[in-house]
């Protein structure tokens, strides 16, 4: 039971970081089309 509560505990830090990568991405992304944007 301790083993599986850590595994999860694993599982959320791992699905954290994957949000804040995905958020950061995006961010540079819309970032990105705005730049694009303004060149033309």
């Amino acid at each position: 039971m301790l083993r599986y509560e850590r595994d999860l505990n694993l599982i959320k830090q791992r699905l954290c970081h994957k949000w804040i990568y995905l958020k950061a991405i995006k961010k540079h992304v819309v970032i990105f089309l705005f730049e694009a944007v303004d060149n033309v």
